[in-house]
């Protein structure tokens, strides 16, 4: 798993909270504006004083549905991770899925780790950016280990957990360790 399910359900629950809320009260407060519009004596300082009051609250619902927008983003970016076979995915491939710019995927990524959304990822510059996701593991001994092809016997260093072809002839070699019962 490469998304913090905690973190993300309270910053969604905060930003879930901020729409209804927001909403609501702009409601009510527009709807202040409207009545005081309809009274024989206009009070110019309710008007204004609801009307900035209505503004605050739609400033809260806009800021809430871009929260929601934004954490959105690591769940999406989660599906894509768990499905990825090697655990390297590049940067130029992944953003054109997504259909950003390097650079937009890049400063997105990093929002998304910085604020701990995203987990057990980083990003790396080899030949070209690159994504490198890991299994937790500290040190790179608990991240690989050396496995034997079942087809042509040869050894592959393959990320524990992932899944990749065999160096010397092409066949799927697993690394996914398996709990016993």
């Amino acid at each position: 798993m490469y998304v913090n399910r905690n973190k993300l359900f309270i910053y969604d629950l905060i930003s879930v909270a901020m729409i209804v809320l927001g909403g609501f009260f702009s409601f009510i407060f527009l709807l202040a504006v409207c009545l005081e519009f309809t009274n024989d004596t206009l009070h110019m300082e309710n008007i204004i004083i609801t009307g900035l009051a209505a503004i605050f609250c739609i400033i809260v619902l806009v800021i809430g549905i871009k929260r929601i927008k934004f954490s959105s983003n690591a769940n999406k970016f989660n599906n894509v991770f768990e499905n990825d076979p090697d655990g390297i995915l590049f940067v130029s491939k992944t953003a054109q899925l997504y259909g950003m710019t390097e650079q937009q995927f890049t400063i997105l990524f990093h929002k998304l780790t910085k604020k701990g959304f995203l987990i057990n990822c980083s990003l790396e510059n080899q030949e070209d950016f690159v994504i490198v996701l890991n299994n937790g593991g500290e040190t790179a001994e608990d991240k690989f280990d050396i496995v034997q092809c079942p087809n042509c016997g040869g050894n592959n260093q393959i990320k524990i957990g992932f899944v990749q072809e065999c160096r010397f002839c092409g066949s799927k070699v697993s690394n996914i360790k398996t709990i016993e019962i």
